[in-house]
C-alpha cells in the first residue's frame, strides 16, 4: 500500500514545492510495538531506502488508533511547525513555509 501512494499522488508533490514556498510533505508513521525482528528489519531498510517513514513506540493496531493520531500530531508539531496540516487515513500531509527542520530534505 505504501508503494501504491509513492508511485501514485505522493509522487506529484515535487511540481507543488517551488523554492521559498510552502513545502508539501507526506510521511507513514507507523507502530513497531509487538514487531517481530525481521519485519522490523524490512521497516528499516524500507525507510532507509525512502526517508518517508516514522516509527512510534507502540503498538499499531485499531483500538491505538487515537494515541497513534496523538503521536503523529506531536511529532509533527515539534518536528515541522507547520502552518497547515491535513489528517487523511492514515496519511498526514504536511504545509510549511520554508525552513528546513528534517536531515532527508
Amino acid at each position: 500500500r505504501r508503494d501504491a501512494v509513492r508511485a501514485g499522488w505522493a509522487s506529484r508533490l515535487s511540481q507543488l514545492n517551488a523554492p521559498g514556498e510552502a513545502r508539501v510533505a507526506y510521511a507513514f508513521y507507523i507502530g513497531t510495538a509487538g514487531i517481530d525482528a525481521a519485519e522490523l528489519r524490512t521497516l528499516s531498510d524500507e525507510a532507509l531506502r525512502f526517508w518517508d517513514m516514522v516509527f512510534l513506540s507502540m503498538e499499531d493496531s485499531y483500538q491505538n488508533l487515537t494515541l497513534k493520531s496523538t503521536l503523529m500530531m506531536i511529532h509533527i508539531a515539534t518536528s515541522f511547525r507547520p502552518r497547515f496540516l491535513m489528517r487523511r487515513t492514515s496519511i498526514i500531509v504536511c504545509s510549511r513555509a520554508g525552513c528546513s527542520t528534517s536531515s532527508r530534505e
